[in-house]
């Protein structure tokens, strides 16, 4: 593709600093694959010690409920904190098994709190294969809340790697695309923001008009271009396409 005037030329450029390279021949695609690789490397990697850790407390929810043995607890204290402009509420109790007395401080409902004081009583489950592993039975525990930033972690892991994927996969077939003569409608700056209105007729005959932001804090005091401004489209199709 040939290269076009910068926005002190014929076309003006939304965003300079991201396609000028590209528009100039010394990039072959308008994403840089190698940081979108490397961010998807990082998101993996920055969310691997949250998944371990809520992972595990679930793994261990999982298997008191399946191979848990009960038990009576004594409760020693019951006792409240302070986080986020609330109230917390924990417990720390012991149990035997086996002449072994185990020890646990867990988290609780406030409900649970205050059924602790007028009862006294708490049934605990225990892993048999290790009675140093436990559950309040009728409290969802800290290893059972463990589902819900799992849940969150993973799932954003998942949406992260999937727009960064298709970031990718559209890159890739922008570049190999054409380049078409848009026009700009309209042009506002909003906080070092720019937001035009263009619009651009595709090979097809038809026209597509749409709006586009690009961070641009160079542009303070400078007039803006005025409507009728030609700009670039990277055309692909009809659903992909960048205005340069």
């Amino acid at each position: 593709m040939t290269a076009i005037p910068s926005e002190t030329g014929s076309y003006f450029l939304i965003n300079p600093s991201i396609h000028r390279a590209f528009l100039d021949g010394q990039a072959a695609r308008l994403t840089d694959e190698k940081n979108v690789v490397r961010l998807i490397a990082l998101l993996i990697l920055v969310s691997l010690p949250f998944i371990g850790i809520y992972g595990g407390q679930l793994a261990q929810w999982a298997a008191l409920q399946r191979g848990g043995a009960q038990v009576n607890a004594t409760v020693y204290d019951p006792y409240t904190g302070r986080a986020g402009g609330g109230t917390t509420y924990h417990v720390r109790y012991e149990y035997v098994v086996d002449g072994e007395i185990y020890r646990r401080d867990e988290s609780i409902s406030g409900g649970f709190y205050r059924q602790l004081l007028r009862e006294g009583a708490l049934p605990v489950r225990y892993l048999t294969s290790n009675p140093a592993i436990s559950g309040l039975i009728g409290e969802t525990t800290d290893a059972a809340r463990a589902i819900v930033p799992l849940a969150l972690c993973g799932s954003a892991v998942f949406v992260g790697i999937g727009a960064l994927g298709t970031g990718l996969i559209r890159g890739r077939q922008l570049g190999r695309g054409e380049l078409l003569r848009g026009e700009l409608l309209s042009a506002r700056l909003e906080r070092h923001r720019l937001y035009i209105r263009y619009r651009f007729t595709s090979p097809s005959g038809k026209v597509i008009e749409k709006v586009k932001m690009a961070p641009r804090s160079d542009l303070g005091g400078i007039p803006l271009p005025p409507p009728g401004t030609p700009i670039r489209i990277l055309y692909r199709n009809d659903h992909i396409y960048e205005a340069l």
